[in-house]
This record gives structure tokens, C-alpha cells and sequence, in this order.
């Protein structure tokens, strides 16, 4: 008896997660089926046709529904949907926002279009797909104060999918979604699935958490597929996509970034976290910025491809990392090294032009680089450099470097932990010849 009762709520719990899985319902079902718990937005009055203001009440009553226990999923038909003011969560369950190709949520204030920091019962199980969230407002924006199309922090915030969901703000000093964890709360397992974020102010996505540096606030949030372009154009950080403070358990996958003013992804907290198979195309500044006083712990960059055809930039920075893992990279970009521990870099290739294709510094050590080419192409630089005494070991096993200048110089700091071993070299347009040959 005891083993089916567990097994009957292993059951059940099974159908409670799968009913949140990406794609488990579609606008289909709310052609097919019409009851309590599924219905059209227009039956509550939200129409393309209203002004701003109805448009706003009638989104409110639509949570407000939810809220109550008397709806599960809403489904919206095409058109655009224009608010003046921001619906404000307050203990949202269980809940399916589906829209048909071409729904846009417009808001035409200074304002988030969802604002899920002022009441306290937050957001659980929410599940979107294909809307547009847009910001047609085109004043200034106070950049230390930025809104954002879809906001959250300061109340719990679990389990929300945005699936083949659109984001554009072009106007103020707006971001696409924003997590401010100011007090305990945290925001945990949010999904976004072949999302675009286009014309956008300021980020696509920013999760910060200012609270506590030792306690994780944002964690499980996933970027698979999609792209980031013309992102970060009117503030002054220029950042696609933002992890800041601590964090944990985070990644960002096979999206496309293209024109960012300095930084696609920038990391100063998230410790475990997977940037894979992204492409950065064309200016596109810093492919990845590791940086803060704080540690970081477990980050994997793997099969990330940089195509800017250009050299120019300061490059990328690591710095405060413990545990890094880099396979299958192609980066067109220095990366300087700062207080990096225990790496493993394999088949990667770097290529630049600055002073220094890979610098390393601070108390970096336990540097591994195997089948790596490492190339500078300006002339006279040095594509290794050594910066600081406190360097630990760093190794270069069976790669290739090449420079038009010295294959590395030193600042006289360092430099007798540099091991480069059965490796091609390619010095000051000399013939190639393997050093220190096993």
C-alpha cells in the first residue's frame, strides 16, 4: 500500500511539472477548448482597438483572475496591444500567457509592462510564448533608476519560461527583462527560449544581487537559442547581457550577439556557469567579461565562435576565477588573465592584434593550454606576456604560436613560470620550429 501511495504522488507531481514543460500547450488548445480555466483575452475586454488606459485594467483583472484561482491560460489574439501603466503580480500561479504570431504588448510610459517587485507574493510557474514585449516611450530615462519591459526582485520569483518571446526598447535607458534581488527573495529557474532582443536601450538582460555576495539570489536562469542586436546603444555600460552579484548555476547557449557597444555577456558573481556555442558577430567589442573583486568558482566557456573580421579593442578580461574550463573556442580578441586559477584550456584558438594575445597577471597559476593556437598579428607585439612574481605554473602543450614580433616578452615579472613544450612557433616571420620538443 505504501509503495502506491508513493508512487501515485510521484505520479501526480510528474503531471504538475509536465504541465509547465516548454510547449506543452499552444494556442491550438484555446481554438479546440474553451472552460473555466482557458479563455480569450478579449472576453475580459482586452482588445487592440482600446485605449491605453482600458487596455491597462483589463490586463490587471486578466492577473487578477489567475490570482484568484479562476484561470490557467489565456490566449491572445493577434494585434498590438498598446498599456499606459504596469500590471503589478501579486501571487501569480500556475499560469499560461499564449499569443498568436504577431502580439505586441506595448507600453508607452516610462514604465515596466510587468512589475513584479511591489507586492509580496511574487511569481510561480508562469509560462509565455510568442509575444512581443515593447517600449514605445521615447524620453529620458534616469540610468541609475532603468526600468525594464518585465521586472522582478524584491518578491520570490520561480519557474518562468519565455519561449520564442520578442523584446525591444529603444527609447530612455530601458532593459528587456531585469531581476533586482534588494532584499532575501531570490529569482530561480527562468527560462528564455529562442528569444530575439532587438533595439533595445540598455540590456537585454540584467540579474542583479546586491544584498549579500556569500548567499546566491539569481540562479537556473537559461538563454538557449535566439539573439541579442543593436543592444546597450543608449547607456553608457554598452553590455548585452548581465550577471551581476552573486549568482549560481546559470548559462547562455547557441545565442547570436551582434552589435554590442563593448560587452555581450559580462559575469562579475555568477559562480557555475556555461556560456556555450554563442556567436559574436560583428562589433562586438568583448565577447565575455569576467570581472569584480570577487571570486568566481566553475565556469565552462565551450564552442564559442567570435567572426568580427577586425583586431581592434582592448580585448576580453578574467579575473577572480577559481576552475575555468575552455574547449573549442574561437575568439578574434585578446584575453588578459588576472587572479585565474586551476585551467584547462584546450583547442581553442586566439588572434589579435593587442599588446599581448593572452597577459597574464595578479596570482594566476595552474594554467594548462593543450592544442591551442595563440597568434598576433600586429607588428612587435608579443602574443605571451608574463605580468606579476606571484604567477603560478603555465603551461603550452603541442599548439601553435605565432607573432610578428617575439613570441613572448616579459615585464621581468614572472616569467620563469611560462612552459611552453612541444609546440610550433612562429617568431618575427621566422620559419616555423617545435620547442622543447618531448
Amino acid at each position: 500500500m505504501r509503495v502506491l501511495i508513493i508512487l501515485s504522488l510521484m505520479f501526480w507531481g510528474h503531471l504538475v511539472f509536465s504541465s509547465f514543460e516548454h510547449g506543452k500547450n499552444t494556442v491550438k488548445d484555446c481554438q479546440i477548448k474553451t472552460s473555466k480555466e482557458i479563455k480569450w483575452a478579449s472576453s475580459f475586454n482586452f482588445l487592440a482597438s482600446n485605449s491605453p488606459s482600458e487596455n491597462t485594467s483589463a490586463l490587471r483583472n486578466i492577473f487578477r483572475e489567475n490570482e484568484l484561482g479562476l484561470l490557467n491560460t489565456i490566449c491572445i489574439e493577434k494585434g498590438i496591444y498598446n498599456i499606459d501603466d504596469s500590471v503589478l503580480p501579486n501571487g501569480l500561479r500556475d499560469f499560461k500567457i499564449l499569443a498568436e504570431k504577431g502580439v505586441v504588448l506595448n507600453i508607452t510610459t516610462d514604465q515596466p509592462i510587468i512589475d513584479a517587485r511591489l507586492n509580496s507574493g511574487g511569481i510561480t510557474n508562469l509560462y509565455m510564448e510568442n509575444i512581443t514585449f515593447s517600449s514605445s516611450y521615447k524620453g529620458t530615462t534616469n540610468e541609475n533608476n532603468n526600468p525594464a519591459l518585465f521586472f522582478v526582485g524584491a518578491t520570490p520569483v520561480k519557474n518562468i519560461t519565455f519561449k520564442e518571446v520578442s523584446w525591444t526598447a529603444p527609447g530612455g535607458a530601458i532593459n528587456g527583462f531585469k531581476s533586482a534581488n534588494e532584499s532575501n527573495y531570490k529569482t530561480e529557474s527562468v527560462y528564455f527560449i529562442n528569444n530575439k532582443w532587438y533595439d533595445i536601450s540598455r540590456m537585454a538582460i540584467e540579474l542583479i544581487n546586491h544584498v549579500d555576495h556569500s548567499v546566491s539570489r539569481y540562479n537556473d536562469i537559461k538563454v538557449e537559442g535566439g539573439s541579442v542586436n543593436n543592444v546597450g546603444l543608449g547607456g553608457t555600460n554598452g553590455i548585452g547581457i548581465s550577471f551581476s552579484g552573486r549568482g549560481d548555476y546559470n548559462s547562455i547557449k547557441n545565442v547570436t550577439f551582434n552589435n554590442i557597444p563593448i560587452t555581450a555577456i559580462e559575469n562579475v558573481g555568477s559562480w557555475n556557469t556555461i556560456y556555450e556555442g554563442n556567436i559574436f558577430k560583428t562589433n562586438v567589442e568583448k565577447p565575455i567579461l569576467i570581472t569584480n573583486t570577487y571570486d568566481k568558482k566553475n565556469i565552462k566557456i565551450i564552442d564559442n565562435i567570435d567572426v568580427e573580421q577586425t583586431f581592434e579593442g582592448n580585448g576580453m578580461e578574467f579575473t577572480n576565477i577559481t576552475g575555468l574550463i575552455m574547449v573549442g573556442n574561437t575568439f578574434k580578441t585578446g584575453i588578459y588573465f588576472n587572479n585565474v586559477r586551476d585551467v584547462q584550456i584546450t583547442n581553442d584558438v586566439w588572434i589579435s592584434d593587442v599588446y599581448g594575445t593572452v597577459y597574464f597577471d595578479g596570482k594566476s597559476g595552474n594554467i594548462e593550454f593543450n592544442n591551442v593556437t595563440i597568434e598576433n598579428n600586429s607588428a612587435f607585439n608579443p602574443a605571451i606576456i608574463t605580468n606579476n612574481n606571484n604567477l603560478g605554473n603555465i603551461e603550452f602543450n603541442n599548439g601553435y604560436i605565432k607573432s610578428n614580433g617575439q613570441k613572448s616578452t616579459h615585464t621581468e615579472l614572472g616569467k620563469s613560470t611560462l612552459n611552453i613544450i612541444n609546440t610550433k612557433i612562429k617568431e618575427g616571420g621566422s620559419a616555423t620550429f617545435i620547442e622543447n620538443p618531448k
